[in-house]
Order: C-alpha cells, then structure tokens, then sequence
C-alpha cells in the first residue's frame, strides 16, 4: 500500500504564528491614518459631526471674547483687559511705547 506523505515548506524552525502577516498579529486601531476614502459612512459622518463640533465651540470663544470687550467703552481698560487675558502677571510683556511713556513722565516728574 503506497502512503503518500505531505512535506512543510516552512523552514524548521519557524512556528506557523511566526509567519502570519503583520495584520494578522497586530489588530488596526482607530487612530491609523487612513483616507478618507477608506472611511466607512459611519467614520465619515463621525469625522464630520466632530469637525463641525470644533468649529462652533471655536466660533462661540471667539463671539464670546468679541462680546466681553464690546461690552467696555475705555480704550484703555480694553487693552488693559486683553493685556491680563494673555498674561496673567504681566511680567516680561511689553507694550509697544507703553515703556517710553513711562520713562518721560518719570523724568518729568523729577526735574
């Protein structure tokens, strides 16, 4: 009775799991770059929603900040506020002419 007998073509050494290709050991996640066109219509409307989301909350900010100096009349306490929003000490910040101003008007007051 003739046995016929099947031969690996995998070196002896390697396991079968070490051949598997590198999808098949490592699972895709969600943060993978992919383009666009390979989004599926639900990852797409879900990128949508969520750039439509940043851009509304941005909008408001940016009316909401426009709303608080429109509010003040004092040219001066306008820029002073918006000085205090960038910096909250005010330290290592200067105001363009601001420091000359100061300057004249210490020496103004001791002579």
């Amino acid at each position: 009775m003739p046995v016929a007998t099947l031969e690996s073509a995998l070196p002896t050494t390697k396991s079968a799991k070490t051949v598997l290709a590198p999808e098949e050991l490592f699972a895709p996640t969600a943060s993978d770059l992919r383009a666009r066109s390979e989004l599926t219509p639900s990852e797409k409307r879900a990128l949508h929603n969520k750039k439509k989301k940043a851009k509304r909350k941005a909008r408001d900010l940016l009316q909401n900040h426009a709303d608080k100096y429109a509010k003040m009349k004092d040219p001066r306490k306008q820029k002073q506020a918006a000085l205090e929003t960038v910096v909250k000490s005010g330290k290592g910040v200067t105001v363009v002419g601001k420091k000359n101003k100061e300057l004249l008007t210490r020496k103004s007051k001791k002579s």
